[in-house]
């Protein structure tokens, strides 16, 4: 704990010295245009599969089902590899194209070379990431992150400092891609193939952790009479198993593609805010760089762990609990499954026998004819001795039914109640950053100038940085909202449900592009960016995460209301009304102590630093006063919403 704290203090100290270093112009590019297109890189070429793999579990089932599920995950897994290694090339052939990109200065386009080559580097180290990811390995990721921005903060503090000027950022990217690719890889061959991963993804070699089809479906039979000596048992009876010399299950080929679509959308509105910059000065394009290098220290310390642990719960839950379709299709099939002869084990071990009703049905059967001493009905008829025998076989087999459909009953019941968990779990989680998104967003804008003047020195506190810093707050309140809402939706809404957010997401963004940039073509009417600057900007992308959580929590109501039978309680989701009382309270005092100290509404216009001090006391007491009220009404409710979310086990 205190090695990442310390490795936090550093990297924010470097950053913070780099940024005041350079200008407006080479901030502007490079934390917006080098970032636009790193995102993009990494973002279409390996998100549909990360989502993809948090679906696939292996259940305890016959060995031939779950080494097809494991060498699924596998084949998800290595699928970022070849996508992403192929935009990469692509990028660089555009770049060094002659006259394509001639409004490109060499720093620029060299730079640019740098950060395609370092979005390389991670695709590769992308395989490691998802095993560790899915076996619930968050210690891999830890070091090779934490190692990562540490390394590319010192190398681009060097280089700035050296006069590299531009090309410095995008070679620390290619740094950084270097470490998460050596210490990811080094991390799996010393560590996951003996431990976790290998217990419960099979990996144990190098050949093992390699891609290639479902494994084949022959299985051995012992001769016994009567039986054949040989059977074939499919991997996969349902779409959700790969089935022999398959990649992947028709139920992940489908989910691919959507959530392909689904992502394609996604980035737009994620990387929206950049790409509307692109019409802005590359001044303007800096100051957004700022505030969103400090703004998102925000999102990543407190709410990017959350949203990570959620959204792999979620899933593994949904995965648990199955389908709506699955569950209420699978008691029919084993209810009405026909009678079979007697089976052997391992028949039983190929076809599942030993979970389902027919298994069950086979082995009563048999048992009871062996009990009578009558061997059943012969394939030509019935004599009225074999009638006689008749009796305890069909008392048998209704008893095997009735086995079969209150097994079938019971799975039900354990996905509902799985279900109901993943619903409860998605009320706690909403009420925890529900409750740091408040407090950031009424306690924050006030001090914001402060922040700006303190930190980035008289060069930046002439900016907007200090009003886009006080919108960005109640940004990450919208960010919030939205981050848990659509994790619970797009890790257990149905296919068609997800092909709807689609829809939603794209109408969304339509209306974000309206908000940010108005009509100049016909209308004339301006946009919030031309109105405001990066505080109108920053405006239109919180009413774009608002729209972004309304429908991924219609979608969530809908699947939570299908899949338990109740609907989704969201009375539990805020704070009391004691403590909100208080947060308004405070909220007020420290508005009026940032006009009444420095005269500005975000603070930072003191003439003095004692002013600024001043309004800096008043802040922490009123913060005091908030955190005094959570703890006392609303304390119990969060440190179970904290400890529900974090406490994870494996599929």
């Amino acid at each position: 704990m205190v090695l990442v704290l310390g490795q936090r203090i550093v990297t924010f100290t470097m950053n913070t010295l780099i940024t005041r270093t350079v200008n407006a112009e080479v901030l502007g590019f490079a934390s917006s245009d080098m970032e636009l297109l790193l995102a993009t890189l990494l973002f279409m070429s390996r998100e549909s599969f990360r989502l993809l793999a948090i679906r696939i579990t292996v259940p305890e089932a016959p060995a031939v089902v779950r080494a097809a599920r494991r060498q699924e995950l596998l084949n998800v897994a290595w699928g970022p590899v070849p996508l992403g290694l192929t935009l990469c090339g692509a990028a660089s052939v555009a770049l060094l194209w002659p006259g394509l990109l001639a409004g490109l200065s060499s720093d620029a386009r060299l730079s640019a070379l740098f950060v395609v080559a370092g979005a390389a580097l991670e695709t590769l180290a992308e395989p490691v990431y998802i095993l560790a990811t899915t076996s619930l390995q968050y210690g891999a990721r830890a070091t090779a992150e934490g190692a990562g921005v540490l390394l590319k903060c010192c190398v681009t503090f060097v280089l700035v400092w050296a006069g590299w000027g531009l090309p410095a950022f995008g070679f620390a990217q290619l740094v950084y891609g270097a470490v998460l690719l050596v210490v990811y890889w080094r991390w799996m061959l010393v560590e996951g193939m003996g431990g976790q991963v290998a217990a419960l993804r099979g990996v144990t070699s190098v050949a093992s952790l390699l891609p290639g089809p479902a494994p084949g479906a022959k299985m051995a039979l012992p001769e016994c009479s009567g039986e054949a000596s040989s059977a074939t048992a499919p991997a996969g009876e349902d779409d959700n198993v790969a089935g022999p010399g398959s990649f992947l299950s028709q139920r992940s080929w489908g989910l691919t593609l959507a959530f392909g679509v689904q992502n394609v959308t996604k980035h737009l509105l994620t990387e929206g805010n950049r790409m509307v910059l692109l019409t802005a000065p590359i001044g303007l394009r800096g100051e957004f760089a700022a505030v969103s290098n400090y703004g998102s220290l925000a999102v990543r310390l407190l709410l990017y762990p959350i949203e990570d642990a959620a959204r792999t719960l979620f899933a593994s839950l949904a995965a648990d609990a199955g389908t709506e379709a699955e569950a209420e299709a699978e008691p029919e099939a084993e209810a009405e499954a026909p009678p079979t002869e007697a089976v052997t084990p391992a028949q039983r071990s190929a076809t599942g026998g030993g979970v389902g009703a027919a298994g069950i049905r086979r082995r009563r059967g048999r048992a009871g004819r062996l009990a009578e001493g009558t061997p059943g009905v012969s394939e030509g008829g019935s004599s009225g001795e074999g009638s006689e025998g008749d009796l305890p076989a069909a008392a048998a087999e209704d008893d095997a039914r009735a086995v079969a459909r209150a097994r079938a009953a019971l799975r039900q019941l354990e996905a509902e109640a799985r279900m109901r968990t993943a619903a409860e779990l998605l009320v706690l989680a909403l009420r925890l950053v529900l409750t740091l998104g408040l407090v950031l967003a009424v306690l924050g804008p006030p001090f914001c100038g402060t922040l700006v003047r303190l930190l980035l020195g008289a060069r930046w506190s002439g900016t907007g940085v200090a009003g886009g810093l006080a919108a960005y707050c109640l940004y990450v309140l919208c960010l919030a909202l939205n981050g848990v809402t659509e994790a619970f939706a797009v890790a257990t809404a149905p296919r068609d449900a997800v092909g709807w957010l689609n829809a939603a997401m794209a109408i969304t963004f339509g209306l974000y592009v309206a908000l940010a940039l108005g009509d100049p073509f016909v209308t004339g009417v301006p946009g919030l960016l031309a109105l405001l600057g990066i505080r109108g900007l920053i405006f239109a992308d919180s009413a774009n995460m608002l729209f972004r959580a309304a429908a991924a929590l219609s979608v969530a109501r809908e699947v939570a209301e299908k899949r338990t039978g109740e609907p989704l309680d969201l009375s539990r989701a805020a704070p009391s009304y004691a403590s909100l009382g208080v947060l308004v309270a405070a909220g007020a005092a420290a508005r009026a102590s940032a006009w009444f100290f420095t005269g500005e509404p975000e603070g930072g216009g003191a003439a003095t630093l004692l002013g600024e001090a001043q309004h800096v006391g008043v802040g922490a007491a009123c913060a005091l006063a908030v955190l005094a009220s959570l703890a006392v009404f609303d304390g119990k409710a969060l440190r179970q919403a904290y400890a529900r979310v974090r406490k994870q086990q494996p599929a």
